[in-house]
């Protein structure tokens, strides 16, 4: 069993200080906030409602203004974009999450990380292209709420945000969503034709221009590699998992 926040070396610190279990660790009553919502956190989290926590924040998402016109997963990982529009995505993570706290879709201390270096890098003028790497993104717990059918009861689920610009989107997708061991490879192959891969992007290594990579199929075209169906890229977690989808603000919601 884990609990959020505590890493191996924080567990070791907690074995050294007598903690065998994270029971003993809930009764200490010291981690008040990592077990507010663990036990829903540890349940696997089934296909239909990873489509229906999408469907959910896909609405809020197309209601901040900025559209006018396996079997189960243990988190849901959403990447957002708007398509052609490249800066539309600026800012909309601060607004998205402010949303969904307001809407009650994200419970008190639900935010559990929150970084916006993209938006940061486009606002700041002498921000180092060091960081470029970087994507808006937002770890939350998502409060699903009880419906008559399938839920009987809130359930609390492990959401990640993703903010990703629209030139770069499949990079986003290929980047976030693969296995270490499929973007070690991913990544060394691009280095030995002069690029840099990560999941903010392909670029020219010594001049940082970026290549474009709205789909998925122009990473691979970039690379000179053959393309290689999601199910059949090599490592422990295929990237069509069933918690990774993509969000189109024009209203497609679709699996990576």
């Amino acid at each position: 069993m884990t609990v959020h926040g505590i890493g191996h070396h924080g567990a070791r610190d907690l074995y050294s200080q007598g903690f065998r279990s994270a029971e003993d660790m809930r009764k200490s009553g010291r981690w008040e906030k990592e077990f507010r919502y663990h036990d829903d956190i540890q349940h696997p989290i089934p296909r239909a409602e990873v489509e229906s926590i999408a469907r959910f924040v896909q609405i809020q998402v197309e209601r901040i203004e900025y559209r006018r016109g396996k079997t189960m997963s243990n988190d849901v990982d959403l990447l957002i974009t708007f398509p052609h529009q490249d800066g539309r995505e600026r800012g909309l993570l601060r607004r998205l999450c402010h949303r969904l706290e307001v809407k009650g879709f994200i419970p008190p201390d639900g935010i559990l990380s929150f970084s916006e270096p993209a938006t940061l890098r486009s606002t700041r003028e002498n921000k180092k292209a060091g960081s470029f790497d970087a994507l808006d993104k937002a770890l939350i717990v998502f409060k699903h709420v009880a419906n008559s059918t399938t839920r009987k009861r809130d359930h609390y689920r492990r959401v990640d945000l993703i903010i990703a610009r629209w030139p770069s989107f499949g990079a986003a997708i290929v980047g976030w969503s693969g296995s270490t061991q499929f973007e070690r490879d991913l990544r060394r192959h691009a280095e030995k034709l002069g690029f840099k891969f990560d999941s903010g992007g392909l670029r020219v290594r010594g001049t940082n221009e970026v290549v474009p990579t709205a789909h998925e199929r122009d990473v691979f075209r970039a690379l000179s590699l053959k393309w290689i169906h999601a199910q059949r890229r090599p490592g422990e977690r295929a990237l069509d998992r069933p918690g990774a989808f993509e969000i189109h603000t024009w209203g497609r919601v679709g699996n990576c």
